[in-house]
């Protein structure tokens, strides 16, 4: 008898065990947060977030759900170590279907993560809140108001501390969003609430109005034409989950799913069509988007709530747990209420013919009668007894008042409540290309149309009246309530985006000037004396001492980045870069001061490499964490096309220089006009990081307080302080070592690849092969100016099928290719020459530098990123940029052959090609968790 197999845990690497049918229908990886939902329960898991799920299939949008759980960590912890898949097993006549759901893309907790949830509700890119929170859960007063008798609302108002109900962190955050001048946004609650949209309206601006934030009138007239709240009528049965239900859930997938759901096949949700701005095209997944859902409601409430509340109560004294066979006829008639008016009675729904399955609790029906019989059995009392005028419960009302659950509409004794004006419907239509956050904008004198807002479901054009122009508060606005990062625009994204990509550009020109120079002229500037050979390797060697400063501007820089921001470096290492790259040009000779010539020609790339040792990893940094998870990879290659301007300018400049100089004039004083030129650049970069904004990422981090990370002993007593918290102990308990490994080979194929192809063979062709010294120098500037294709190509490609198969393919291509090439080279014709250096510039170098800028910053967790990304790029530098050239030299010489070029080249893909296949995917990580991914 054999053994049992384990299954292994439900995940994205285990999807590949999931039968074909059961997978999610869309890639989680394409998804991004613009669905911020709050009560992370089984009913949203498999009402909303599937139905999420379709729509974004059917629209080819890529809606994605942020939950949030306002105190449970169970379901939170569960998702979380499941790539936040899971399962929902539907039970229909033709039997129960199992299927994983993709549309969760983030798993949070209130109070933990009250800075990310704070950070969703003003990001531009969530214009949609979801809520199901039950009756309880929105705390509501006699008045329809908050509840300022509860401890927890009044904690949350008072902000003493986190807050602690999901409608004090929704007001706070849509407040905050407010303040900012955010886009509108629409609050949509799936709560079983008469009337749910008015309900949440009053609890939120009441909450709101109820506060001590001395902008609050501001903040709810801004409300008035940014917020809307849709009413929804939403039913499927959703039973707890049992443990016979996971053990046919790991059964039908093959794989272990810790929270799992399960429902009943029929589903309805009725949604009113009132958005304030972009929304999920649920009607493509079945949802009806109607003007008034006032039928649907009382139909639900009548025929069904109603209905099964009163007959839960009948149930109990017999002891009945689940719907039986036979009910008493008489109680069932006496207990049943008046349909709606035929004219407003919408169809029965359908596939209700038969008792559900599985069958409802009548306990789990009965239970919370003082929250929900109110809503439920008012609107009937008052139809049957007119007397009872507009009031709804209390002294001569048809029903006593339920407390804090009196129904929707009710007015009860005393004095009434203040009210607002209900918020205009309107559809806000962002401008630009819908991929992120940062590619919209915002003019306060462009009116928004309303395609969305419509009289009925089937027609697309405003109505009359429905335009809404868009709100915008002033920058003078108090800011009160929650921290958390300023909202980042798309003007933001262009600076931070001009800023990296200048920055290295300026720093791979320097570097590229420099690499350049020491091949064709330094030889001759600064060691004279020696054989043409020696006074080669010694150039290289100047070049390779860069990289040791490198190092040491890795460690300093990236320490401060990571606990005082990415701005106050990136701006500091572009002086000390510049600055020293410019005293370059106007260094003596040794003609002019003998050795010390060269002695501050050391000096000086001393400490250009040690600004640079940080410059290119904290572009990468602030780019990629300003960037949207489902275009990191693009837009982080602009890091690579920084580089590659870099490198084409330099070798432009030198290719011009070696056209119009004569070689005496060159050595003379023509080597100095390329380092001088890069004064200007200077003045342009530092211009532009004064005016860029800290990265969002670094002001979402859950250990940084006042702009300043916390040291580890703080970061300890804070987590002692808070325990549970995962985000702070994830902090603490990360594995050390292994991720900085992974991404120091996943650097040596570009790192190693770039010092021979870039630097050595450009001296090896014009000394060794005799050849004009502008043939390599303008196969560079070719392979650069295809490399303006070759790198956005690679960050789309790593962006659609993942990082680990696009390093794959280039490296394993650049090690098959390297012998060849290498042939192409030492044939003497000019053409195969530049076609072998365009080839291996574009697939040994740019192509994996693309994929290497966005990957390596996903590896490493926010609270040591920079640091460790510029220690893996500048020690993978070191030991492969700047030996590798000072190697191939020796090598070269020794054998007086080319062959050890061909070698390297495939030593150093075959390394990074082990570490590839070693490390996670990483595509979709959410870059503000401290911990690394490996």
């Amino acid at each position: 008898m054999s053994a049992p197999t384990t299954r292994p845990a439900l995940g994205r690497a285990t999807l590949a065990r999931v039968p074909a049918d059961a997978r999610p229908a869309v890639d989680p990886g394409d998804l991004r947060p613009r669905v911020l939902h709050l009560g992370l329960g089984a009913f949203h898991r498999a009402h909303q977030a599937p139905c999420t799920e379709r729509a974004a299939v059917a629209a080819g949008e890529p809606w994605g759900v942020a939950g949030v759980a306002p105190r449970s960590a169970d379901v939170v912890d569960g998702l979380r170590a499941q790539d936040h898949l899971y399962s929902l097993t539907e039970h229909g006549a033709a039997g129960p279907r199992t299927a994983v759901v993709g549309s969760v893309v983030e798993a949070l907790r209130l109070g933990p993560d009250a800075g990310r949830v704070s950070g969703l509700l003003a990001d531009p890119d969530v214009t949609v809140v979801t809520l199901t929170l039950t009756e309880k859960g929105y705390r509501r007063g006699p008045g329809g108001g908050p509840d300022t008798t509860d401890p927890d609302v009044a904690a949350d108002l008072a902000g003493t501390g986190p807050l602690r109900t999901p409608i004090g962190a929704l007001a706070a955050g849509l407040a905050r969003r407010m303040r900012d001048g955010g886009a509108p946004i629409s609050v949509v609650s799936c709560d079983n609430t008469a009337d749910n949209g008015a309900v949440t309206a009053a609890v939120v601006r009441g909450f709101v109005a109820a506060s001590a934030w001395p902008d609050r009138d501001r903040v709810l007239a801004a409300m008035d034409t940014a917020v809307t709240f849709p009413a929804t009528v939403v039913d499927r049965i959703v039973p707890a989950t049992t443990d016979a239900d996971r053990a046919a859930a790991a059964a039908a997938l093959g794989t272990v799913d810790a929270v799992p759901v399960t429902g009943e096949s029929y589903l309805q949700w009725v949604v009113e069509d009132r958005f304030a701005g972009p929304r999920p095209r649920w009607e493509l997944a079945g949802a009806e988007l109607v003007g008034d859902v006032a039928p649907f409601q009382l139909t639900k409430l009548r025929l069904l709530n109603g209905a099964h509340s009163a007959l839960a109560y009948l149930a109990s004294p017999p002891g009945w747990r689940r719907s039986p066979t036979r009910w008493p006829r008489t109680g069932a008639r006496r207990w049943s209420a008046p349909s709606p008016p035929r004219s407003r009675r919408p169809c029965p729904p359908a596939g209700r013919t038969r008792p559900p399955t599985p069958t409802p609790s009548w306990h789990v029906s009965g239970t919370r009668g003082s929250g929900t019989a109110c809503a439920r059995s008012a609107p009937t009392a008052r139809r049957r007894s007119p007397s009872a005028g507009s009031r709804c419960c209390g002294p001569g009302a048809a029903v006593p008042c339920c407390g804090s659950h009196s129904p929707a509409g009710c007015t009860p004794p005393g004095p009434a409540p203040p009210t607002r004006p209900r918020p205009s419907a309107c559809s806000w239509t962002p401008q630009g290309p819908p991929i992120s956050p940062r590619t919209t904008t915002w003019s306060p004198a462009s009116p928004r149309t309303c395609p969305h807002s419509a009289p009925d479901a089937s027609s697309s054009d405003p109505p009359p009246g429905h335009g809404a122009t868009e709100f915008l508060m002033t920058d003078q606005t108090t800011t009160t309530g929650s921290p958390g990062p300023a909202t980042r625009s798309t003007r933001d994204l262009g600076k931070a985006a001009a800023s990296g990509r200048l920055g290295t550009a300026m720093e791979f020109m320097d570097f590229q000037l420099y690499s350049l120079a020491a091949a064709i002229v330094f030889n001759q500037v600064f060691f004279p004396d020696v054989h043409p050979a020696v006074g080669l390797i010694a150039a290289m060697a100047t070049y390779g001492v860069g990289y040791v400063a490198r190092l040491a501007g890795a460690v300093y820089f990236g320490r401060m980045g990571d606990r005082l921001g990415r701005k106050k470096v990136l701006y500091l290492t572009i002086l000390l870069m510049g600055v020293s790259t410019t005293l370059i040009g106007a260094l003596p000779t040794y003609a002019q001061i003998g050795i010390l010539a060269p002695v501050l020609l050391v000096v000086l790339r001393l400490a250009q490499g040690f600004g640079a040792g940080a410059e290119i990893a904290g572009a990468t940094v602030m780019l990629v964490e300003y960037a949207p998870n489902r275009r990191r990879g693009l837009i982080g290659s602009l890091v690579s096309l920084g580089t590659n301007s870099g490198t084409l300018a330099a070798s432009g400049i030198w290719a011009i220089l070696l056209v119009v100089l004569t070689e005496e004039q060159l050595v003379s004083w023509g080597w100095r006009l390329p380092f001088l030129l890069s004064f200007v650049l200077l003045i342009l970069a530092v211009w532009l990081r004064r005016n860029v904004k800290e990265s969002p990422v670094f002001e979402e981090r859950a250990d940084v307080v006042d702009g300043v990370a916390l040291s580890r002993d703080e970061l300890t007593d804070a987590a002692a302080q808070q325990p549970g918290t995962s985000v702070l102990e994830a902090g603490l308990k990360q594995r050390k070592g292994r991720a900085f490994l992974l991404a120091l080979g996943l650097r040596f194929g570009q790192a190693g690849n770039s010092g021979l192809v870039q630097t050595f063979l450009v001296g090896f062709i014009a000394t060794n092969l005799m050849m004009d010294r502008s043939v390599p120098t303008d196969a560079i500037v070719i392979g650069s100016l295809v490399g303006f294709v070759t790198v956005p190509l690679i960050g789309l490609l790593s962006d659609r099928i993942g990082r680990r198969p696009v390093y794959i393919g280039l490296t394993v291509a650049t090690a098959v290719l390297a012998f060849p090439l290498m042939l192409m080279i030492v044939s003497g014709n000019t053409v195969l020459l530049t076609l072998a250096m365009v080839i291996a510039l574009n697939l040994g170098v740019l192509g994996i530098f693309s994929a290497e800028s966005v990957t390596m910053a996903e590896l490493f967790g926010s609270r040591t990123r920079f640091t460790q990304l510029a220690l893996a790029k500048e020690v993978g530098g070191v030991l492969a940029t700047a030996i590798g050239p000072v190697l191939a030299a020796t090598f070269t010489a020794v054998t007086g052959s080319w062959w050890p070029i061909a070698v390297m080249l495939v030593v150093y893909s075959s390394i990074t090609l082990v570490a590839a296949l070693l490390a996670p995917e990483t595509r979709g990580r959410d870059l503000v968790r401290l911990e690394d991914a490996a």
